[in-house]
């Protein structure tokens, strides 16, 4: 399985939502997110895993840097994208995760096929 981390593109339009959390975003008829806003961050392939633990890769993001991560921490705001036998998108809210099934739709056309 592969897992990718999402973040809003540094742009003017983006920067007013920045860091907000998804009642926020509703508020402000910026939600769901949409994949043209945000960029592919980082991308890890795990071999022989079926899933990933969403709050395992928020302390990896924000504790135990990767090697060669050069951006800020995981934040509110950021979307995990997951491939193999579970996959899905999953924005990084206030309060753990929320699934984004029509994110993931759209993200996983440009996301090279690999055997499960």
């Amino acid at each position: 399985m592969t897992y990718s981390i999402y973040r809003l593109k540094d742009t003017e339009e983006n920067a007013i939502i920045s860091f907000m959390c998804s009642s926020l975003l509703e508020k402000y008829k910026h939600w769901p997110p949409n994949p043209e806003s945000y960029e592919n961050i980082w991308e890890e392939d795990l071999p022989g895993q079926d899933s990933v633990d969403l709050e395992a890769v928020y302390t990896k993001f924000n504790i135990h840097k990767p090697e060669g991560f050069r951006h800020h921490s995981m934040s509110v705001g950021d979307i995990v994208v997951m491939t193999g036998k579970n996959p899905g998108a999953y924005f990084c809210d206030d309060f753990g995760f929320k699934s984004l099934p029509d994110f993931y739709t759209e993200v996983s056309q440009t996301i090279p096929h690999r055997e499960v």
